[in-house]
This record gives C-alpha cells, structure tokens and sequence, in this order.
C-alpha cells in the first residue's frame, strides 16, 4: 500500500500491486505536501494547512485523524519520521525546524530561524 496526497486535500490509500484505491482520508484543510508510514496501520501527513495529521488505515471514518498537531506559523513542506524512537522532524516555510516526541506530541527542539 501507499499514500498519495496532493492539492485535493485527501490522502488516497492504493493498492500499489494494481492501483486500486482502498480508501480516501480527508481532513487537511490544504494542499498535502508530504506523507509518512510510521506503523503498519498509521501514518502522519502534513500540509500547507499548517498541521501534522496522524491516521489510521483500520478506523471506519474516513476523515477521522487520531491526532493533530500545529505549531508552525507557515506552510509545513516536509517530515521525516523516526517511529522506533517515536520522533518525527518536520519543516516549514516559516523558517522552522521542530524535533517532536511522538509518545506525548510534546516539542523536543524548537529551530526557528534554521533554513
């Protein structure tokens, strides 16, 4: 399987052996700039909405995210999930880089002004 976002504001789930979509997730309010496997049943998403989505592929509900974050000031462009540490980096056009604990969704590291 693999997701696939975009400027739709959903994350289709595919079958990537023969291109079915499985399932349709929505809740960024933006265009999707990035999704990242964390587990065999979650993922985390972020968007020019400003959050940090996490999901499970097993919930009925399409458009109902188990966790959503928001601290940056600007678009989020990217994320790099760290999930058997349970870290996650992500980046934003505001200039910011934040380290978060995946275990509480508490901020380790707050890099303002770092690209």
């Amino acid at each position: 399987m693999m997701g696939i976002g975009g400027g739709t504001r959903e994350i289709k789930l595919i079958n990537s052996s023969n291109g079915e979509i499985i399932k349709i997730f929505e809740g960024h309010q933006d265009t999707i700039t990035d999704i990242a496997k964390m587990t065999d049943e979650t993922f985390v998403s972020v968007s020019l909405d400003k959050s940090i989505n996490f999901w499970n592929i097993t919930y009925k509900e399409s458009s109902a995210y188990l966790f959503r974050m928001k601290n940056h000031t600007y678009y989020i462009i990217g994320l790099k999930v760290f999930p058997h540490s349970m870290r996650l980096i992500s980046a934003g056009l505001d200039d910011s880089i934040i380290f978060w604990n995946l275990t509480d969704y508490s901020i380790i590291k707050y890099f303002p002004n770092a690209m």
